[in-house]
C-alpha cells in the first residue's frame, strides 16, 4: 500500500514539474512573410551590361545568368522583409526558401547578398548588398539558410527591413533557358519566410505560480506523512 502511494506521489510530482516547465517555455515568433519579392533583370531586350533594365514583380523570385543565348540576360532574385518587434534579444534566424521551379544541370552555386531594405522592389536592388553566404543547389525542394548574424545586426542598428539578393556565382554558357532556380513568392506560393527566434526571459504565469504552490504543498504533505 505504501509503495503505491509513493508511486502516485512521484507520478504527480513529475506531472507538476512538466506543467511548470511548459508554462515557462519561451515563445517562438510567427514566420515573417515578405513585404516585396520578385527579380530585377539586366539584358534580354537590351544589352547585358551590368546595368539593370526591368523590375519584374508579381512572379517568382528567379535567379538566372545566361550567356549562351542570342540575347544574354541575368535575373537576380530579390526578397525584402519588414522585421517584427521582438520581446527579447535575438536567438536565431533562418531564411526558408521553398523552390517553385528549377532546371539543371546541377549543382550550381547561388551567391546570397544581404542589405538594408526599404520595402520597395526597385532597379537599385540589382546591385544591392554585400556577399553574405553561398550555397550549392542540387535540386532540393526547400533551401534553408542561417541568417542570424545579418538579422541580429539589423536589430542592433534599428533598421526596419531586411533585403536579400540572389545571384548566380558563375554565368551559364548553355544555349537554353537554364540553369535557373525560382523560389516561391507571395503570388506563387508557398512564399519564402523568415523564422526568427527571440530570447524571452521566462516569467511565471499565474498558472505556473499556482502549480509551484501545489507542488511545494504536496512535497510538504509527503514529508509530514513520513514523520507520522
Amino acid at each position: 500500500m505504501m509503495k503505491r502511494r509513493r508511486l502516485r506521489g512521484i507520478l504527480l510530482l513529475s506531472v507538476l514539474a512538466f506543467l511548470m516547465l511548459a508554462a515557462n517555455e519561451p515563445l517562438i515568433a510567427a514566420p515573417t512573410m515578405p513585404t516585396v519579392d520578385g527579380f530585377v533583370r539586366d539584358g534580354l531586350g537590351s544589352p547585358k551590361d551590368g546595368v539593370p533594365d526591368d523590375v519584374i514583380a508579381g512572379t517568382t523570385v528567379q535567379a538566372l545568368d545566361n550567356l549562351g543565348v542570342s540575347f544574354p540576360f541575368e535575373d537576380r532574385g530579390i526578397i525584402e522583409f519588414e522585421l517584427p518587434s521582438l520581446s527579447g534579444p535575438l536567438t536565431g534566424a533562418d531564411l526558408v526558401l521553398p523552390v517553385f521551379s528549377a532546371m539543371g544541370p546541377y549543382p550550381f552555386t547561388i551567391d546570397v547578398f544581404t542589405y538594408t531594405g526599404d520595402g520597395v522592389l526597385s532597379l537599385s536592388d540589382f546591385n544591392a548588398g554585400s556577399l553574405y553566404t553561398s550555397f550549392a543547389y542540387s535540386g532540393e525542394s526547400v533551401v534553408t539558410l542561417d541568417v542570424t548574424s545579418f538579422i541580429g545586426g539589423l536589430y542592433t542598428s534599428g533598421d526596419d527591413y531586411a533585403g536579400f539578393n540572389f545571384q548566380f556565382a558563375v554565368p551559364s554558357t548553355i544555349a537554353l533557358n537554364g540553369p535557373y532556380v525560382s523560389f516561391g513568392s507571395l503570388e506563387h506560393g508557398p512564399a519564402a519566410y523568415l523564422a526568427i527566434t527571440p530570447t524571452v526571459e521566462p516569467i511565471p504565469a499565474p498558472g505556473a505560480v499556482l502549480l509551484t504552490s501545489i507542488g511545494a504543498g504536496f512535497v510538504g504533505w509527503l514529508r509530514r506523512r513520513r514523520t507520522l
